[in-house]
């Protein structure tokens, strides 16, 4: 996980939009629990950073998405059936607000 898109998205993500529904989400892949939990507490990120140590959840929406193990991070929007609204492997925040915007009908 790279810190400043976490802590970028604490602001411009999760705290523009977690009153109008929309849920963000990290998810840690192959990382220690502990090391997951430290990483969270000094970023004072205040939603939610899964611990995916096998990276489970992560090679699902790449299967999903038709894309490789390769590159990493990967940014993700789901829309509220589940399925992939927006894929990216740099972290665009005014891209992501874009779908984000679309998705709740503005």
């Amino acid at each position: 996980m790279c810190p400043s898109e976490v802590s970028d998205a604490e602001h411009a993500l999760w705290q523009r939009y977690k009153d109008e529904g929309v849920q963000v989400w990290a998810i840690a892949s192959a990382e220690d629990s502990d090391v997951v939990r430290d990483f969270r507490d000094a970023l004072g990120l205040s939603y939610p950073v899964l611990d995916d140590q096998f990276g489970l959840a992560d090679r699902a929406y790449r299967e999903l998405a038709g894309q490789d193990d390769s590159q990493y991070p990967f940014d993700w929007v789901i829309d509220g059936d589940g399925r992939v609204a927006y894929q990216a492997d740099a972290y665009d925040p005014a891209e992501i607000q874009g779908v984000l915007e679309g998705l709740l009908g503005r």
